[in-house]
């Protein structure tokens, strides 16, 4: 089989939650592998998922700006815009004052 992914991923297995339309609305979501620049997503309606949308991942402390890149079912693989925890400041009830400038999920 043929790899097209440009870096390793790393198997997650971590609940998440996708935000859109200014984190008005939010669903839940599995984050079942991670890299640097991407995630593959499990979610119960895939196709109610926006193009663009804030992935936050509670565990790891994170929120990220992403873009849906494949929709196969109920699995979509997201992009991480620019690697920068975008749209964490979006969330003024975020106790999240300490986001790291990079994400890395191989980090402890």
């Amino acid at each position: 089989m043929l790899e097209r992914r440009r870096e390793p991923r790393q198997v997650a297995f971590w609940n998440g939650k996708i935000g859109y339309n200014q984190r008005k609305f939010r669903m839940s979501c599995l984050v079942q592998n991670v890299s640097n620049s991407g995630a593959k997503l499990t979610v119960s309606y895939g196709s109610d998922v926006p193009d663009d949308f804030c992935l936050t991942i509670p565990r790891r402390e994170v929120a990220y700006f992403v873009k849906v890149r494949w929709r196969k079912q109920e699995a979509i693989g997201v992009e991480i815009k620019s690697g920068t925890p975008a749209c964490a400041s979006r969330n003024s009830r975020s106790s999240r004052s300490n986001i790291p400038s990079s994400f890395s999920p191989f980090a402890a």
